[in-house]
């Protein structure tokens, strides 16, 4: 075995250390899955017997350091999950203390080290232990590691593996079978290898589903050469911007890693262009307003405009209008409904602004802006040029190339003048934001003079609603627009949009009309995502399935709801803090049954089950109880079971029906949430019975 998806668990007496070969077939995790759904035991013996996989265990009663240290001499690379903080340090750790390890009169003692390490680990678990531990610092580490949870999440959207596990469907959910100071004994080895395994085919089902990630990251490794296997996108764009600089510049990165410019107050009026110009007073009266703002950027910053009847907020980062929930459409043959967006908005306000943090060199840093903008662009010409040619090498280069440049141009240039690191320099970053917000608003101002409505504004781009009349029109102030700030706009023309608020939306481009079936004919936002990233919360999905249909297929929310049948999406996901427990409280005959449940619960709402409740002791030894979901049952399904036919779920359809009709509501502007419950304002009638009527026009 030379590459492994791994994890370790220790207890009190107990560590196990489980490795699945990456060679492993499908077939035979496939059938290793569907017996363990169906509590199929010989099935999943079976099954086993053909995955490639290796468990080593250092307990009293079964002591495999020998095995596992041979084992280790083939092994190149090593996947999982927070590995490099916890698993790589224990498995450090063994090779550190090795002798002892051997030695079978203190074979209690290794195991003791192993939970004291553990501890530290868990204990410390907001910095790297290896850099605080003297041994594990110096350790020669030979194979190669990816960790997905460095990789896939950025650092303030991290999630557990179970977490994880609930956003890509997968079929079982379990929190650790024993108490972490638990004192094993030989008869629970078998649960905690269950449990293990579940685990490694977690990790091995996320390193596969995102599997194009890591095909990036491999791809920028060789054309860069910088190692960004275990990097979110944030850390890529960190490791590319400190190699530039230190191509152009000729330094060394320990050389400016650690320069910074703080500020405490900046007066925008210095920073603001001067050839920013309104036409009308009310715009001109905002502007100098914010020219003559002395911000103290331990505060936050906000100036509300109203133009047009529209209000639009100025901070200190993107512009974004107002946005009442509402839904746009046109006939695409005599109106328009267009999106402008900046293209490559930050690097190109960077360098028309020739923004620079005071600390570092103006001219090499300028010149890093151009050559991302400019060699992104080209990157993705040349990756479409080659693809048609059939030059799939070149093709796959220029794309690593574009996608790099994207990453570093998203996440490592302007952001990071506002965060702790060698970039910072708020000054520098608020140049960036406030001019680009004003470059905006002095196209919506032209826009709206001329009688052209723009109904948002979001960061970068805005959206306008005009007819065919007015297209010249349009097209003049835009190019006018473009010329006189040098910022390059993409045009995007949408038949339907419909939203809840500026980022919460769904659109639908012309080209749908002909190309229905093509992935990126729709974008959709927040509320309106049907497929749940990673990073978000799982929150029964088929409440935007249901009204991504409706808009877009014009397929009623009832029909959708009652028709669907991947039972994952009607769930929703909650964990709770250690301070609670989650309980299912039922009645069996005629009595409270109370059941425990897990730390990281699935559940669906269903019409028959139980009611869901988080619970604590208080100070006092008091039981304090409160409703999870108020107003209806809920199934657990941490453990996916097979059924011959939806119903047998017993799924709460009008839960469903009810939340899409809301947000139907909500986006009409006829939806409001009191402090303790949601209601309709309007008949019940039209709340339920009528609301397809809202979008027959869709």
């Amino acid at each position: 075995m030379v590459g492994a998806y791994y994890d370790i668990e220790v207890f009190s007496n107990y560590v196990s250390f489980l490795f699945l070969d990456m060679t492993t077939k499908q077939e035979w995790i496939d059938m290793y899955i569907d017996a363990d759904i169906n509590k199929d035991v010989e099935t999943k013996r079976y099954a086993l017997t053909h995955m490639n996989y290796k468990c080593f265990i250092l307990h009293k009663d079964q002591y495999d350091a020998v095995e596992f240290f041979e084992f280790m001499k083939d092994i190149k690379l090593l996947i999982g999950f927070n590995s490099i903080k916890f698993d790589d340090l224990l498995v450090m750790k063994m090779y550190i203390m090795k002798d002892v390890v051997l030695e079978p009169s203190t074979h209690w003692w290794a195991i003791e080290r192993m939970k004291m390490l553990s501890d530290e680990i868990i204990g410390n678990k907001d910095i790297n232990y290896k850099w605080i531990d003297e041994d594990l610092k110096k350790f020669k580490q030979w194979w190669t590691s990816i960790d997905l949870l460095m990789s896939l999440f950025e650092t303030i959207a991290r999630k557990s593996l179970k977490q994880a596990a609930i956003n890509i469907k997968w079929y079982r959910i379990e929190d650790l079978p024993l108490k972490p100071d638990s004192n094993v004994n030989i008869d629970q080895f078998s649960k905690i290898f269950d449990y293990n395994m579940n685990d490694v085919l977690i990790t091995r089902a996320l390193h596969l589903k995102k599997k194009s990630e890591f095909e990036l990251r491999i791809n920028i490794g060789a054309k860069y050469g910088v190692n960004v296997l275990t990097s979110n996108r944030s850390t890529i764009a960190d490791k590319l911007m400190g190699k530039f600089y230190s191509e152009y510049t000729g330094l060394k990165y320990f050389q400016f890693k650690d320069l910074r410019t703080y500020r405490s107050v900046i007066n925008f009026g210095e920073i603001l262009n001067p050839r920013i110009n309104f036409i009308t007073p009310s715009l001109k009266r905002a502007y100098e307003e914010i020219m003559n703002t002395d911000f103290h950027v331990d505060k936050k910053y906000l100036k509300k405009i109203i133009f047009h009847e529209k209000g639009y907020n100025i901070r200190t980062g993107g512009l974004h209008s107002i946005d009442r929930p509402g839904r746009f459409e046109v006939d695409a043959t005599n109106k328009f409904l267009r999106d402008a967006d900046v293209s490559s908005y930050y690097p190109s306000l960077v360098y028309n602004e020739g923004v620079c943090p005071a600390h570092l060199a103006r001219l090499a840093f300028l010149s890093i802006v151009l050559m991302i903008k400019n060699d992104r662009l080209k990157y993705k010409d040349d990756a479409k040029l080659f693809k048609s040619l059939a030059r799939y090498a070149e093709a796959k280069d220029a794309k690593t190339g574009a996608d790099a440049l994207k990453i570093v141009a998203n996440s490592g240039l302007f952001g990071k003048m506002g965060y702790d690191g060698w970039l910072l320099d708020l000054k520098a970053m608020y140049q960036v934001t406030l001019n680009g917000q004003l470059y905006l608003m002095m196209l919506i101002e032209q826009l709206e003079e001329s009688g052209i409505e723009v109904i948002s504004a979001n960061t970068d781009g805005i959206i306008a609603k005009f007819d065919k009349t007015k297209l010249q029109n349009y097209n003049d102030i835009t190019t006018a627009w473009q010329a006189y700030t040098q910022l390059q706009l993409e045009f995007t023309d949408y038949i339907k949009y419909v939203r809840t608020s500026v980022n919460s939306y769904i659109a639908i481009k012309k080209e749908w009309l002909e190309h229905p079936e093509m992935e990126d004919v729709i974008k959709r936002k927040d509320e309106f995502i049907t497929e749940v990233e990673l990073s978000k919360g799982f929150n029964a999905p088929i409440v935007a399935i249901a009204i991504d249909k409706l808009i877009v297929n014009n397929i009623p929310i009832e029909q959708t709801i009652r028709n669907h049948t991947d039972i994952y999406d009607y769930c929703i996901s909650v964990k709770t803090g250690d301070v609670y427990d989650k309980q299912l409280h039922t009645i069996q005959n005629g009595e409270l049954d109370v059941m425990m449940l897990s730390k990281n619960l699935r559940y669906f709402v269903s019409n028959k089950g139980g009611t869901l409740l988080k619970h604590k002791t208080d100070n006092n030894n008091v039981d304090k109880y409160a409703n999870m979901i108020k107003g209806v049952l809920i199934t657990p399904f941490n453990d996916y079971f097979r059924v011959d036919n939806m119903n047998e779920y017993d799924i709460n359809y009008q839960y469903y029906i009810k939340r899409a009709t809301d947000l139907l509501l909500k986006i009409e502007g006829e939806y409001s949430k009191p402090r303790a419950s949601r209601v309709f304002r309007g008949s019940k009638k039209k709340g339920v019975e009528q609301i397809g009527k809202l979008f027959d026009n869709i």
